[in-house]
């Protein structure tokens, strides 16, 4: 949206979000996603692993049950390939719209490295708050902390 009506967006909010230059999945970890479509074995392992393995059987039986009972297998199937494959991070470098970055402290993928890394090299204005004891999935673990960061950033 920002590239295609850059005067529509006043901000950005990103909750572990992958950058513009994409997030690369190769060989197994490409296999596991692409099998999560159709398999909550592989679904859970990627929750338990994007949490740092730090939730306990009765919150991870529970995200994946809405995750299966929510996507289209389809539709699941198809949005690695939307962040895995595609780079556009040159259009959007320097730009100057306000963004707040909220990542996990125990994420492994998109964590406060990866966003240091990518959108606050990429994005002036980006603030990054950290998530302590929290994982890949910010609203689901640290809905409160979540919450607070998102009213902070809109009330400036």
């Amino acid at each position: 949206m920002l590239l295609e009506t850059p005067p529509r967006i006043r901000s950005i909010i990103g909750i572990s979000p992958v950058p513009a230059s994409g997030f690369p999945l190769e060989g197994e970890m490409r296999e596991l996603f692409a099998g999560a479509a159709k398999n909550p074995g592989n679904c859970r392992a990627i929750i338990d692993n994007t949490t740092g393995g730090l939730r306990d059987d009765a919150w991870l039986d529970g995200m994946v049950s809405r995750s299966v009972g929510r996507s289209s297998a389809t539709a699941f199937r198809a949005y690695p390939d939307s962040w895995a494959r595609v780079d556009f991070h040159e259009r959007v470098k320097d730009n100057p719209v306000p963004v707040l970055l909220l990542a996990g402290a125990n994420d492994p993928a998109l964590g406060p490295g990866a966003m240091r890394a990518t959108w606050i090299q990429w994005y002036p204005n980006a603030q990054l708050e950290v998530l302590p004891d929290t994982g890949h999935h910010a609203p689901e673990e640290s809905p409160e902390a979540v919450a607070a960061a998102i009213e902070r950033h809109l009330g400036r």
